[in-house]
């Protein structure tokens, strides 16, 4: 584990950035809080923001605890942890859903030199995480907001990104997640970023 670190991204279409005549900003990793813990199939599965070799870059560590109580006192064991990463690209942002058969997802952002802010999952269950990272939307431009830039908040400004996912089981079992991501369709006068939300049957 490592703190994580800013995120890159691919260049593109910047109007704001380019109003005030800034580089391509890096996008801040924020922190490595746990964002959302599920527990579902007689477990605790949640995720985090960490820094991952080669890089610097961004990753995801995630968790399969199983709890217990005894004596009242509340404990856990770790069933299974273990790390996602992307070649030449940076992860952020998980949240981990997963319906009564232990089966899920973990929904995250994704980016770097070849990707604008894109939204993206794995499958997880008991064992782990499995398969590729999915893109199941990819990001159309580059983060251009107004957090990106010293002319509107001072000296040495990183991109604030959305410290957001999530994701939950419906009754059927599909998962259902969100994540943000810079869509094709919206622009303010000072964002541009936009929300992706997908179900996943499992």
């Amino acid at each position: 584990y490592g703190t994580p670190v800013p995120q890159r991204q691919r260049p593109g279409p910047r109007p704001l950035g380019s109003s005030v005549g800034e580089p391509l900003p890096v996008v801040e990793a924020n922190d490595s809080r746990m964002n959302q813990v599920v527990f579902a199939d007689g477990l605790l599965w949640s995720g985090l923001n960490t820094v991952v070799a080669p890089g610097p870059r961004d990753g995801i560590a995630f968790f399969i605890v199983r709890p217990s109580v005894s004596g009242g006192q509340v404990g856990g064991t770790i069933r299974r942890q273990g790390y996602v990463a992307v070649a030449n690209a940076f992860l952020s942002f998980p949240s981990v859903g997963v319906n009564g058969s232990g089966r899920g997802v973990i929904a995250m952002s994704l980016m770097g030199p070849r990707h604008f802010p894109s939204a993206v999952q794995i499958d997880i269950d008991r064992r782990g995480v499995s398969g590729p990272v999915e893109i199941v939307r990819s990001g159309f431009r580059p983060e251009d907001g107004f957090t990106c830039y010293e002319a509107f908040v001072g000296e040495g400004p990183v991109c604030r990104w959305g410290d957001y996912s999530a994701s939950v089981a419906g009754p059927d079992g599909t998962i259902y997640s969100a994540t943000e991501f810079i869509g094709d369709n919206s622009r303010t006068l000072l964002a541009n970023w936009s929300t992706f939300i997908w179900p996943q049957q499992r």
